[in-house]
């Protein structure tokens, strides 16, 4: 999270939140406090800037990343017993000091269930499309919800979207809490809705355009670049910190896979305009 005195900034993982980081240090003088943060209520009070990326192309940069053996979610679905993971990250993933004991009870016991050698062959090769497609049948199965660890599978976000909407939640709404309520669907609200009405961060920097999006929210929360970092920021490409080994998303992708994520990811899909990379 960066924080500025116009804004904050929380990216969200793999979507060149180092790169963008890197910027806003040069462009608005701030403090980089961790990184996929939730904006403390302290804090909302500020404009609160996201960053997006292509659902297709992320989770195939996900998956690479795994193949490389790089990454939570990959260590996260390769192993079976972390109980440090339970004692410490996974309750401040969820916002909480402790987790009770029903909550650590049903995450152990998934993951004394976990096809371990099911998710390790499909990160086997990252020049394969149907270990992508393997891979991405575990992610979005119902029943292997859990083994993702950091509180998906106790969000009800998860019976209806994958882990790229459960974290756009978790760092751009109000939700806190009660991101993990059964009861959140309860009045019949769908996803958009709940979005809606819920939502702290009207500004996304889009990884596809990031120098051109980056700009136009500057002189929205009144930062003042200078004709010299404007040049710069629109010369510079993006120098990927977090590279992986796999080929371009397309490679991947067929129409089952495109329909796989579009399913799950509908609402970043229609709020941002992405399509599948060609």
């Amino acid at each position: 999270m960066y924080i500025s005195n116009n804004f904050i900034y929380t990216e969200l993982h793999k979507t060149a939140g180092t790169h963008i980081g890197k910027w806003l240090s040069i462009l608005a003088p701030g403090t980089q406090v961790g990184k996929h943060n939730r904006v403390p209520h302290s804090l909302r009070d500020r404009p609160i800037i996201g960053s997006i990326r292509n659902p297709w192309d992320w989770y195939v940069s996900l998956w690479g990343y795994g193949c490389d053996m790089k990454g939570s979610v990959w260590y996260q679905t390769a192993n079976r017993y972390n109980f440090s993971y339970y004692r410490k990250q996974l309750p401040k993933e969820m916002g909480r000091k402790l987790l009770s004991p029903s909550v650590l009870l049903k995450q152990s016991l998934s993951d004394r269930s976990k096809p371990l050698a099911e998710w390790s062959n499909s990160y086997a090769d990252s020049s394969n499309p149907e270990c992508f497609k393997s891979w991405l049948k575990l992610m979005f199965d119902y029943q292997r919800r859990l083994d993702i660890r950091e509180g998906f599978g106790f969000s009800p976000i998860s019976r209806k979207c994958g882990l790229l909407s459960y974290r756009f939640f978790k760092f751009f709404t109000d939700l806190d809490q009660k991101l993990y309520n059964d009861n959140l669907f309860s009045n019949n609200l769908n996803i958009e809705e709940i979005w809606n009405q819920h939502k702290i961060a009207y500004n996304f920097i889009r990884m596809e355009n990031l120098e051109d999006d980056l700009l136009q929210i500057m002189k929205t929360v009144g930062v003042d670049v200078s004709i010299n970092n404007k040049e710069k920021l629109l010369d510079a490409k993006i120098s990927k910190t977090n590279t992986s080994s796999r080929l371009p998303a397309s490679y991947y992708l067929d129409d089952e896979t495109i329909e796989m994520i579009y399913d799950r990811e509908n609402l970043i899909v229609k709020l941002f305009n992405y399509t599948p990379p060609i």
